[in-house]
């Protein structure tokens, strides 16, 4: 009987050294709030809790109407403990047309483009959201996504998507001008 009581003593005293058992003052939902009132956000489109240091936070990627941010909420008393702005990020507002990017010998003014004093149409027809998500589904055989996000790489527009599918991970790059898939990732996760 003695064995047994200083075992279960033990167990409660290595229970409390652990810092992972430590509940949450704050829920995902409300970290999720301080996160977009942070920067008038309009929608999430990553949410997460994570451990690091120490510390237990909550990992969010939010949109705004023409940025992107990625902040990290601390579980306990709500601080931020990072807001970092994406530069690269290219809105979907005006999904369906692209303009391309100015490089400095370029101004662009309501969808003509002037070119040392010559116009022409710059915007370029690009496909849905919805359609790049599909393209990638069909790849994986199906799945949920993770993350879908329209980003200007290389020169040109890229859907960067996530899927999860079983025990597969898998990052697609799709050109968002015609759909070609440019890079196929997957990885086993266990």
């Amino acid at each position: 009987m003695k064995k047994l009581s200083l075992l279960m003593l033990l167990a409660i005293v290595l229970a409390g050294c652990g810092n992972n058992n430590k509940v949450n003052a704050l829920t995902l939902e409300e970290a999720q709030e301080i996160a977009v009132a942070e920067v008038e956000g309009k929608k999430v489109l990553k949410a997460k809790q994570d451990y690091d240091d120490g510390i237990t936070y909550y990992d969010f990627t939010v949109v705004t109407d023409n940025e992107k941010y990625e902040i990290e909420v601390d579980a306990n008393d709500g601080t931020i403990l990072k807001k970092e702005r994406d530069k690269d990020y290219v809105s979907n507002t005006n999904e369906g047309t692209v303009t391309p990017v100015d490089n400095g010998n370029t101004t662009t003014n309501n969808n003509n483009t002037t070119n040392n004093g010559t116009s022409n149409q710059t915007t370029t027809n690009i496909i849905s959201n919805e359609e790049a998500q599909n393209i990638a589904l069909n790849k994986t055989g199906g799945g949920y996504l993770v993350k879908c996000e329209l980003d200007h790489d290389d020169n040109m527009m890229v859907y960067e998507i996530e899927v999860k599918n079983g025990n597969y991970e898998y990052e697609i790059d799709i050109n968002a001008s015609n759909g070609d898939i440019l890079k196929y990732e997957q990885d086993y996760d266990d």
